[in-house]
Formats: structure tokens, C-alpha cells, sequence
């Protein structure tokens, strides 16, 4: 599912054959992390969604990598800058 979200222009398809194929495509951003220091950046795609968890400051992000091809999900400390994705109601 992580390669279909991949944009095929940005040259991070894991070699798994399908890359793009979905309206949304993905870029390989990386993060905003510590002492505002970037990581990740054309290798890895991290972004919010809007589920906090819990009363904490963590919420659910998701991952794609270029070197795999699925999606990572897991809860993150908020500090870190992920990318967010706006979706139209």
C-alpha cells in the first residue's frame, strides 16, 4: 500500500514493480526533529493524522519509507514536524 501513495517522480519506489497509482503522491520530506534539524529528507515521508492519543502530547502519524513498501503507523511525541495532509469534507 506505501508504494501505490509514492509519487514515481521522486525516485524513491522501493523496487517493488508498482509505484503511483493514487490521487495522493507522496514526497519523501522527512522531519523536522531535534535542536531543528532535519532527517529523512529523500529517503522517508512522515505525516500527522488528526488522532490524538489520549490527553497526551502524542498523536498517530504515519510513515513511508523509500526502502519499503508499506505504511508504518505509530504514535509520536507532537514536537516533531511532520507533514500534514489537508483532505476537503
Amino acid at each position: 500500500e506505501g508504494d501505490s501513495l509514492k509519487d514515481p517522480g521522486a525516485g524513491w519506489c522501493s523496487g517493488s514493480g508498482t509505484c503511483g497509482g493514487s490521487r495522493f503522491l507522496a514526497l519523501p520530506g522527512g522531519y523536522l526533529g531535534d535542536m531543528a534539524t532535519f532527517a529523512g529528507l529523500d529517503l522517508n515521508g512522515y505525516w500527522w493524522t488528526s488522532t490524538q492519543h489520549e490527553e497526551t502530547l502524542y498523536a498517530q502519524m504515519r510513515e513511508i519509507r523509500s526502502d519499503s513498501s508499506t505504511i508504518t503507523r505509530d504514535i509520536r511525541d507532537m514536537a516533531r514536524g511532520y507533514s500534514v495532509r489537508c483532505i476537503k469534507n
